[in-house]
């Protein structure tokens, strides 16, 4: 190819680039309340107004990036909209920062594309706003094309400067989630095998800085918490082993084959034949055997196989790992046709995912008018605090989740203001709330582990809930009430 026809390849995939993220911003923002308002994510943004700072769950430090706008929105009295608005396209500008990083300052035009193909695995997960697999995409994508730079300077500043920046995206990787082992590693990886074996003082630094925040992990206070949901104790998990072709996860992997995995699964495929048909001995050993050990540790650790949120771990670490060595190694060998095909089947399959992300997200705000209208219906009978049973929220149109005490509160208040500020909690076993605060007017159902949560705990400038009884709904004869809590 000349450098013209490089040129309108490369243009071609840039615009293609930054359209994809400007669309998942705007998605981000239309969508923002099912994005939000939804379990963990509505969790973690109900602690960070309620505290008034920076909150970090399970050791996660590298939550405080994706909290700086909402807190500075906080800061700022502005509405409870904006500061939903604001979480929702943060996670969003961090993955498009890196972009940006990538495609623009590290001018890696080749690493910017591979991380737009993993877009087309995030259909089922566009609603896990606070996904930490979503930004560890794009953060090791960007440490990779760190580590493989090559500096036209040779001025102790710009090494140095290196060497900062290298540490920085590291440690944001490690801290974001535990399954960042796996990103680190393959990366650190693919570029040693790529280069050889050799060992580049940017390589060597890289290492010993893995090696260091894994260390600080281990070290530092488990603020908030240890992150239990990634590995369980390992008698427990090679108990489980025996049963690894019943594991609800390779159900999984079967029923999504054709909607998340399909693409990670063809370009490692069309990259490993390409590496054996060249006879790249160590590239094929490296290349195959670490994405089928991936995905079978993945398989394992995760084997209940409980839905998109958490097999996320699984299918989307191994859509940027297949993508990188193929847009990289095979891609560059395509003809400029190749690459016109390329690009139009790739904005094809892009649009095809939002379109799908577009639709799962209006099934979700659904879910939360139905919640509105329950509450609409409660205020007009004078009751904030209302209980309803999982059976009873689910004939109403409000599918369980553990969070919908938080996400109520969040919904209905961003909705209608401050005046309208209402408290639905869900329950699965009515046996679990026979506690003294039932009866208490200062309280608020908050999450099945920790149902009631102090009224003082809560900021009186967004989230003013009256002090009244709890109430329960009573469904009878297809008609519903409510009723006092010691009534119930």
């Amino acid at each position: 190819m000349n450098d013209r026809q490089l040129r309108r390849i490369r243009t071609g995939y840039v615009y293609l680039g930054h359209l994809t993220f400007l669309t998942m911003l705007v998605f981000s923002l239309v969508w923002m309340f099912p994005r939000v308002c939804y379990m963990d994510s509505a969790f973690q943004v109900f602690d960070l107004i309620n505290s008034g700072h920076f909150t970090i769950n399970d050791g996660r430090r590298s939550m405080v990036v994706s909290e700086l706008l909402p807190l500075l929105f906080l800061k700022l009295h502005l509405p409870l909209s904006g500061i939903i608005a604001a979480y929702s396209v943060s996670f969003v500008l961090i993955g498009y920062g890196c972009y940006i990083a990538v495609q623009h300052l590290l001018k890696d035009d080749y690493t910017a594309l591979a991380m737009v193909i993993p877009f087309l695995c995030m259909n089922h997960t566009f609603l896990h706003g606070i996904s930490e697999t979503f930004q560890l995409v794009f953060a090791a994508a960007l440490l990779y094309a760190l580590l493989a730079y090559r500096r036209r300077s040779s001025s102790k500043v710009a090494a140095v400067c290196h060497a900062a920046a290298l540490l920085v995206v590291a440690a944001f990787c490690a801290f974001i989630h535990p399954v960042a082992i796996f990103f680190l590693a393959f990366v650190w990886l693919y570029v040693w095998v790529d280069e050889g074996f050799s060992f580049r003082w940017e390589t060597v630094f890289a290492l010993a800085a893995f090696v260091l925040v894994e260390a600080l992990k281990l070290l530092l206070p488990a603020q908030g918490g240890r992150d239990a949901s990634f590995l369980l104790p390992l008698p427990e998990l090679l108990s489980k082993l025996p049963d690894f072709w019943h594991f609800g996860s390779l159900k999984f992997f079967k029923d999504h084959i054709f909607s998340l995995y399909y693409m990670p699964l063809l370009l490692f495929v069309w990259t490993s034949v390409w590496y054996i048909r060249r006879k790249m001995v160590w590239k094929s050993v490296f290349y195959i055997g670490f994405n089928l050990f991936f995905l079978f540790i993945t398989f394992w650790i995760y084997f209940a196989g409980d839905g998109p949120i958490a097999m996320e771990r699984s299918f989307l670490p191994m859509a940027l790992f297949t993508a990188l060595p193929f847009v990289r190694e095979v891609m560059p060998e395509w003809k400029p046709f190749g690459h016109r095909i390329a690009c139009l089947l790739l904005m094809l399959l892009l649009a095809l995912t939002f379109i799908r992300m577009g639709n799962g997200a209006e099934e979700a705000s659904e879910r939360l008018q139905k919640m509105d209208d329950l509450l609409v219906d409660a205020r007009q009978k004078g009751v904030h605090k209302l209980f309803v049973s999982k059976e009873d929220a689910e004939s109403f149109g409000v599918d369980y989740s553990w969070g919908t005490g938080i996400e109520s509160m969040l919904y209905v208040t961003a909705r209608h203001g401050r005046e309208c500020c209402s408290n639905l909690f869900v329950y699965e076993d009515i046996a679990a709330l026979q506690l003294p605060e039932l009866l208490a007017t200062d309280r608020v159902a908050f999450v099945p582990w920790w149902i009631f949560l102090h009224r003082d705990g809560l900021n009186a400038g967004y989230f003013p809930l009256p002090d009244e009884p709890f109430y329960f709904l009573h469904t009878e004869g297809g008609r519903h009430r409510f009723v006092r809590a010691e009534l119930f």
